[in-house]
């Protein structure tokens, strides 16, 4: 008996049975249903291998004619050998999909065993449709090459399961979203007319921004935000007050700055009143965001002064505030009366 494998076989795709499931007003997601393990032996149809390979067409809510084609490898050594699941390829998608999410999974022999598609991984991949390209939400240890608009391959390139462990692959993808989100990249300009300077697969909680708590992007404002003159150097709080937490975690920058505002902060003030690209959300960043300023690369071309820069996390008691110096020193922590240099920066 032959090992099944994902080959091609040169049959077309359209030549396979769909499996269509519904599953209610939820979204889709329909199944390659092997009933047996990916590496297993089946015969069918007088004793020849049956051949997935070729292809399943999926329904989705969005496309009801998605062909789904799981590939494996065989890994060989000295008295046996493994099939693990290499890649996994989607194509045929209709133009109605742009600006969803497709979800796939894969299930182990009961209906409700979830597998993790990569060892210690996540139990779901999701990709955006995002109109010219596919993107996926993290690496997932795994890369996504786009076939255009119509398709994508996903190929593992960590430990991934084995084959032999796999019932079920499903595919879903979401019916509210109408609008196509916009992604960046690192350099771009921003919805504030900034630069584009962090980027996050996962996420952070800008606490108190418009995207939290589910913000994906920092940018910085333009050099010339001041009113088009040179960066101003503030006094971060004369009066001294205690207003700020001693936590430099990235997504707290706005929470400090707005209460530095509210204790009438010279920098904050003038930070809180930028409306670049008509956004009222800019802020200084804390110790962990402006690390992230200088550890990006686009910080050489920001325009920014070989000085020290103000962060927004308070080094302890009233009086002290961390500052970066951005000629390349170390972070010091002076006290707030000082008047140093500052530059907005936004979460979305």
């Amino acid at each position: 008996m032959s090992i099944l494998n994902f080959d091609h076989s040169g049959k077309s795709p359209r030549n396979s049975k769909p499996f269509k499931l519904i599953l209610g007003a939820g979204a889709l997601a329909a199944v390659i249903g092997l009933g047996s393990t990916f590496a297993a032996n089946i015969q069918l149809n007088a004793g020849e291998a049956v051949e997935f390979g070729q292809g399943v067409v999926q329904t989705t809510s969005c496309d009801d004619n998605v062909i789904l084609t799981p590939y494996s490898t065989f890994a060989n050594f000295e008295g046996a050998g493994t099939f693990t699941l290499s890649s996994i390829a989607v194509s045929e998608i209709s133009s109605n999909c742009v600006g969803k999410e497709f979800t796939l999974k894969a299930f182990g022999e009961s209906p409700s065993s979830e597998l993790r598609l990569i060892n210690g991984g996540a139990t779901e991949i999701n990709i955006l449709d995002a109109g010219s390209k596919f993107v996926i939400a993290d690496t997932y240890g795994l890369s996504i090459t786009s076939d255009g608009n119509t398709g994508f391959t996903l190929t593992f390139n960590s430990a991934a399961i084995t084959a032999e462990s796999i019932y079920r692959i499903t595919i879903e993808s979401n019916k509210d979203s109408g609008v196509i989100p916009i992604t960046y990249s690192l350099g771009e300009t921003g919805p504030g007319d900034g630069t584009v300077f962090y980027y996050s697969a996962v996420g952070f909680d800008e606490v108190g921004a418009e995207c939290s708590p589910s913000c994906h992007y920092l940018e910085w404002a333009p050099s010339l935000w001041n009113n088009g003159g040179g960066e101003p150097t503030l006094a971060l709080d004369a009066a001294m007050h205690r207003n700020t937490g001693l936590d430099g975690s990235v997504g707290l920058g706005l929470s400090n700055t707005n209460a530095l505002w509210a204790n009438a902060s010279d920098a904050a003030t003038v930070v809180r009143a930028y409306r670049g690209g008509d956004k009222n959300d800019w802020f200084i960043g804390t110790s962990g965001e402006t690390d992230l300023i200088v550890a990006s690369s686009q910080f050489s071309s920001g325009g920014f002064m070989a000085n020290r820069y103000w962060s927004s996390s308070e080094r302890g008691g009233n009086y002290n505030v961390w500052l970066k110096n951005f000629g390349g020193g170390a972070w010091e922590d002076w006290s707030k009366d000082n008047a140093l240099y500052i530059r907005p920066i936004r979460a979305f």
